[in-house]
């Protein structure tokens, strides 16, 4: 079975059937949906406008890749970009991290991780460009495909993603527990299609799914062209202990954005570093 032909059959895996849709005003609700189901969707967390120009200045700076690089292959085939990749007047998403640590949207995340004090893990942050083909059934999840060493992962769209209409993200929204192996996920989905969920993303609307949590990306062979960043972070104690803070960005109490980074690595990332630490978030 594909995504399409389910969609089609159980057009209920598209509704909010667990509660997991939430305005600004609910950030504790939020964060405890979260903790019982594994993920939440956050409505009007961005303005839709700033994702908008981020679509257009990341498919521009794209199609500038040189076509024999290792970001070219990234953006082409799915598999994922580094957000320094995309430069075109500056780096196109130095920006991003002021204002989603601006955004009410952050509420919910200080209250995930108990702390005002997160840091951003950097390179496992990224950006997908993706094509929407037809996809048959299938999920991973982030403890086994990134690092059991990141507890949630945000999600965010830099545009409408319409299920049947849009490749975007779906869950499993049953508070997973248990590591399942992936090649019995088809099977593991459509016995667990109660709890199968295809938001509807709207320019501005981001999810928050933990590592344990089932997560696929969907396709209906429609073509549609999709450009989405995910975001890594963790309480900053907690990210000391991994070894994925070589450098990173650290947010804390005054919402301001802070660089860290070995002055004798990572050259190619720390301008974009930079950048991403001289902006402030909006008043």
């Amino acid at each position: 079975m594909d995504f399409a032909e389910l969609l089609a059959r159980h057009p209920e895996v598209g509704a909010d059937r667990h509660g997991l849709v939430f305005a600004r005003g609910a950030e504790r609700a939020a964060a405890a949906a979260y903790r019982r189901h594994g993920v939440v969707q956050l409505r009007n967390a961005l303005a839709p406008d700033f994702l908008a120009g981020l679509r257009e200045k990341c498919l521009r700076a794209g199609a500038a890749f040189d076509p024999a690089s290792a970001a070219a292959e990234g953006f082409r085939t799915g598999k994922g970009n580094n957000l320094w990749d995309f430069r075109l007047d500056g780096y196109v998403l130095a920006p991003f991290f002021a204002a989603m640590t601006a955004s009410w949207a952050w509420a919910v995340v200080q209250e995930i991780c108990g702390s005002a004090d997160i840091v951003f893990f950097t390179a496992e942050c990224a950006v997908r460009h993706v094509m929407d083909e037809t996809r048959g059934l299938g999920a991973h999840q982030d403890a086994v495909n990134v690092s059991h060493d990141m507890p949630f992962a945000i999600w965010v769209p830099l545009h409408d993603a319409v299920p049947g209409r849009d490749s975007a993200l779906g869950f499993i929204a049953n508070g997973e527990r248990a590591l399942i192996d992936p090649q019995d996920f088809p099977a593991h989905m459509l016995a667990h299609r109660d709890d199968l969920w295809m938001p509807t993303y709207r320019a501005g609307d981001l999810t928050i799914h933990d590592k344990m949590t089932p997560h696929y990306t969907t396709g209906f062979g429609t073509g549609s062209e999709r450009i989405s960043v995910e975001l890594r972070c963790a309480e900053r104690r907690a990210a000391m202990a991994t070894q994925h803070v070589r450098y990173h960005l650290f947010v804390g109490r005054d919402r301001r954005v802070a660089m860290r980074c070995p002055w004798f690595e990572f050259r190619d990332v720390r301008p974009f570093l930079e950048a991403a630490r001289s902006r402030r978030p909006a008043a």
